[in-house]
């Protein structure tokens, strides 16, 4: 070490302290060993030529040296960092060798020779000599990339939630609009303010009442009453009809949803309204015969069907994305994490409930569902759909509703007569709730999968059975009417759905603990349409192509740990399918044989969707994102463009393998 740069660099750390005149040079060299070297930062110095005569352990373990004596001599372009980076270090210490002024506080961005990006918080300064010349550089660094890393991805929440309000909540088909708890409007959407309210624009709600819109004083009292219950209460109301006369002679039907607004301690701050204006059909009902009110009662549902599948779609886009960048959100504080996953579950049951208002699922009680032919399945939306059901069934009820997929479950298949699970599990889950006899409880659906086995539990923590009946229910011995301890009701349906579908039913009940109710199916494999994995090289160029920009930051938090692990894995974005097609048609073919193309089936506002990117490129390999997945005929499409679909809310599960390229054998 050279003393004189090391006594420089004592007395320039110590330089807001008293230093005694007869500070030696060998009493320097020992407080830099034994004191700067343990420091618990980047601790280094350089000479005026710019070459390392010193660091830290910690330094040296950060440039990936066996030992701090192995960088002495060298500079910053020895490190394998990328170039911009070592320039800019260079120039930096230029300034100050020259000017004597030191540099504070500035962060900056390395990429390591192992592809890592770094950013590091920095202070440089001159080392000065007995005589006040600059003999030297010190520098003094922290690693701050996981603190920016958690910034970044707060901030990037933050426009995900920001993008869905204005995005998604804002460009419902339907009235939107939120209250403060004072019950003043904060928010409403275009078709709130513009078609239904009158006013110039959406901003000309905030700071009014329900008072101030002309409406009779008894549906603007009825208003406020409700509201208040549901601030009082934090209980919603669901699905409920009401009548506004307005001013000028005007009756208005109203179905709809108002639901309390939390904040992350849990408080009650607003409220939130979804309506649908019906009065179209209101008026049908009374203008029309009762054949001829059916059948235009029947079309406005269809018409509102394709509305709510709208909807939904939009809905589940960012929800989707929503869910991959929490299950990849390690920093995000747990209760900061669960709430959000909470909203996404509620916003989920609201997409369901509105695909579902008029789909009516015999609920049976006893009553046999119509004989049809077995197909396959694929569970998990199905289990998903029939808790939201059950959700608004029993609203009213203190029971709360969970479910636990794993991985393979999600993706598992049975041949089953459809109709016929649904009432099979309807049943299994009414009689999970019966045993709560009124009380408080919690209903939670497991669904995992082996190779051969597709297994099902509905658990409930009520008061359990006792030994006698559950063997009862084993036996296929009929359960008398009188409900006892709360079971037995649809279990004679129950029994024919598993003898019809190869399926098995077990038991486990404890009295006073509660019970599990298991069913087994046989797996079958998954329909050629869907994308139950990906495969990958380590060299493939994915592209993604969404026209929701947060699409991308989810999927980046699948691909961000494979590029790091498999630096040659390229991933592009893109939101336009013209941009995407020309970016793959640009390729040279060996390129264009890396291709992997995940693609939304819907671009909204371009002239053209997934299945004509496809089509329009030379791809072999893609997969169709999309929440239509259901569609029968963007199924047949796909097929016949050699692509398989994704339900996008599956995206954030779906299994991604890299493999090793293939070895072509010698001829």
């Amino acid at each position: 070490m050279n003393t004189e740069i090391a006594k420089a660099a004592a007395i320039n750390l110590l330089a807001m302290s008293h230093v005694p005149e007869n500070f030696t040079a060998t009493e320097a060299k020992v407080f830099c060993e034994n004191i700067i070297a343990k420091l618990p930062f980047i601790v280094f110095w350089k000479d005026k030529n710019f070459n390392y005569v010193f660091c830290n352990d910690i330094a040296a373990d950060f440039v990936k040296l066996k030992s701090p004596n192995e960088i002495v001599g060298k500079t910053d372009f020895d490190f394998g960092w990328d170039l911009e980076a070592a320039e800019w270090v260079r120039r930096t210490d230029e300034e100050i060798i020259r000017t004597g002024t030191p540099l504070l506080n500035v962060e900056w961005t390395v990429t390591m020779c192992d592809r890592k990006k770094v950013t590091l918080s920095s202070n440089r300064m001159p080392l000065f000599d007995n005589a006040g010349a600059v003999i030297g550089i010190i520098g003094i660094s922290v690693d701050i990339t996981a603190q920016k890393e958690a910034e970044q991805l707060k901030l990037a929440m933050e426009v995900e939630a920001k993008n869905f309000y204005t995005n998604v909540m804002a460009k419902l088909p339907c009235l939107v609009y939120w209250k403060d708890k004072d019950l003043k409007y904060v928010f409403c959407n275009e078709i709130t303010a513009i078609d239904f309210l009158k006013l110039q624009s959406p901003a000309e709600i905030v700071g009014k009442t329900d008072f101030d819109f002309g409406w009779d004083l008894e549906t603007a009292e009825w208003v406020r009453q409700t509201d208040e219950e549901i601030l009082k209460t934090g209980k919603p109301q669901l699905n409920a009809e009401g009548i506004l006369k307005i001013d000028d002679g005007r009756t208005i039907y109203l179905s709809g949803s108002r639901m309390p607004l939390f904040n992350s301690a849990g408080e009650v701050t607003g409220i939130l309204g979804i309506s649908v204006d019906v009065t179209a059909q209101k008026e049908a009902e009374v203008l029309k015969v009762e054949n001829e009110a059916q059948k235009v009662i029947l079309q406005e549902q269809e018409k509102f069907k394709k509305i709510a599948n709208q909807v939904a779609h939009d809905i589940r886009s960012p929800l989707a994305s929503m869910l991959m960048i929490l299950k990849a959100s390690d920093a995000m504080p747990e209760r900061e994490r669960v709430a959000l996953r909470t909203a996404a579950t509620r916003i989920n049951d609201i997409a369901n409930n509105l695909l579902s208002s008029f789909i009516k699922l015999e609920d049976s009680a006893g009553r046999a569902p119509v004989k049809e032919a077995r197909e396959p399945m694929l569970l998990s939306p199905v289990i998903l759909q029939m808790l939201t059901d059950k959700k608004y069934q029993f609203q009213n009820k203190p029971v709360k509703f969970d479910n636990h997929f794993t991985q393979a479950g999600n993706f598992a298949w049975i041949n089953i007569e459809a109709t016929a699970f649904k009432c099979m599990l309807s049943n299994i889950i009414n009689n999970a709730v019966d045993a709560f006899d009124q009380n408080e409880g919690e209903v939670t659906l497991h669904l995992d999968a082996t190779a051969e086995q597709v297994h099902l539990i509905v658990e409930d923590n009520g008061k359990g059975m006792r030994p006698q009946l559950a063997q009862t229910i084993m036996n296929q011995i009929a359960i008398t009417e009188g409900k006892t301890d709360g079971h037995g009701i649809g279990l004679t349906q129950v029994r024919d759905t598993l003898q019809s579908n190869e399926g098995t039913l077990a038991i486990d009940s404890k009295v006073g603990v509660g019970t599990k109710m298991k069913v087994t199916f046989p797996r079958v494999p998954s329909e050629n349409w869907i994308a139950d994995s990906m495969q990958l090289a380590d060299d493939d160029i994915v592209v993604i192509l969404d026209d929701d920009s947060s699409i991308h930051l989810a999927w980046n938090t699948r691909f961000d740990e494979l590029v790091k692990l498999y630096p040659n894995l390229t991933v592009r974005h893109f939101e336009f399918g013209q941009e995407c097609i020309d970016f793959i048609n640009g390729l040279p073919p060996e390129k264009i044989a890396k291709v992997f193309l995940l693609t939304d089936y819907e671009l909204l506002k371009q002239d053209l969707n997934g299945l004509d990117v496809i089509h329009q490129t030379p791809v072999h390999r893609s997969v169709l994102v999309t929440s239509y997945y259901a569609d029968k005929s963007i199924r047949a499409c796909a097929g016949k463009a050699g692509t398989t679909i994704l339900p996008k809310q599956l995206a954030y599960d779906i299994p991604i393998h890299i493999v090793p390229p293939s070895v072509e054998t010698p001829e």
